[in-house]
């Protein structure tokens, strides 16, 4: 009886065989998103020198503290992994790619020129380097930052208060007497404001 092969075994292991890469495929499926597939690679094929993995939730390439957020020229062979996870905790950083860079806790998003750290018994401690922004959701590009607020934005057909204004004139070389000529309006000590036009300075 010992020579006799064990048929019961024998179906459970085909079964196995036949089922394990189906069960692969779709674990593989469900827990890669369809953009960490796809890993875009430079013209030298090398995913270290174009990293463009995101992680979970946030829209910029990570890099590798204590490097390339201290010094322009610093470069780490750190390999971002593609990730499901939502960044928090302001652990990870992020290169915007415009100079900036972030750390994201939720829906908090620290933005820096360059990271700091101190020195303690257990290591480096990243602390809030000078011209941190602190934004809500997605910060705005620099462009959009540095561009007049009183302008619209380019190829937007929101007037706002564009309108009427000459194009040379900007805030500060208003002056407030042009704004408005005040009278007197009789005996009650009210007065009626009447719009002078604006003259530039």
């Amino acid at each position: 009886m010992a020579d006799q092969p064990d048929v019961k075994g024998n179906r459970r292991a085909a079964a196995f065989s036949a089922l394990a890469p189906a069960a692969v495929g779709v674990a593989l499926a469900i827990c890669v998103p369809a953009s960490a597939q796809t890993i875009p690679t430079s013209t030298t094929g090398s995913t270290l020198l174009n990293p463009d993995v995101r992680h979970g939730n946030v829209p910029w390439r990570l890099i590798d503290q204590g490097w390339e957020d201290i010094d322009p020229l610093a470069r780490s062979l750190f390999h971002a992994r593609p990730d499901l996870r939502s960044a928090t905790g302001f652990g990870d950083v992020f290169d915007l790619g415009d100079g900036r860079f972030a750390r994201v806790d939720g829906g908090l998003v620290a933005v820096f020129p360059r990271s700091t750290y101190a020195g303690t018994v257990t290591g480096l401690v990243p602390t809030i380097p000078p011209g941190t922004v602190f934004y809500i959701g997605t910060p705005a590009p620099a462009a959009a930052e540095r561009r007049d607020p009183f302008r619209p934005p380019p190829g937007s057909t929101f007037a706002g208060h564009a309108v009427g204004r000459p194009p040379e004139a900007t805030p500060a070389s208003l002056r407030a007497e042009n704004l408005f000529a005040g009278r007197r309006a009789g005996g009650a000590g009210e007065s009626i404001p009447t719009h002078v036009p604006v003259e530039a300075t």
